[in-house]
């Protein structure tokens, strides 16, 4: 868990993000998280999936990084075009009216 008033990552905290797969750099502040997990996170949600599941099966716990955190990362990725078409394999133009809470956006950052 997070261990400090202002929600820093602490130096063992910060190591073991940098140690998993799904994250590319951690700073004492942020997270930022390889294209590959997005995207999978990204496929998995779109298929019904919790995105806490999701995150915690990366070994990234909720109680770790901030729920906050999980639903704003999800909120951005499903909306941000490269990866959702990545995700689905289709072009964002093209997605079936199933989908339309996803908008081509840009890429975030999360």
């Amino acid at each position: 868990m997070v261990t400090t008033d202002q929600g820093l990552f602490t130096l063992r905290e910060a190591a073991y993000l940098r140690s998993l797969p799904a994250v590319k750099e951690v700073t004492a502040s942020r997270i930022i998280y390889s294209d590959s997990f997005k995207v999978e996170c990204v496929r998995r949600y779109l298929k019904g999936e919790s995105a806490r599941k999701i995150f915690r099966e990366a070994g990234l716990d909720p109680a770790l990084i901030g729920n906050k955190r999980v639903e704003r990362c999800v909120a951005r990725w499903k909306t941000t075009k490269y990866i959702v078409e990545e995700a689905t394999g289709a072009d964002t133009e093209h997605l079936p009216d199933e989908y339309p809470h996803i908008v081509a956006g840009g890429g975030y950052r999360c």
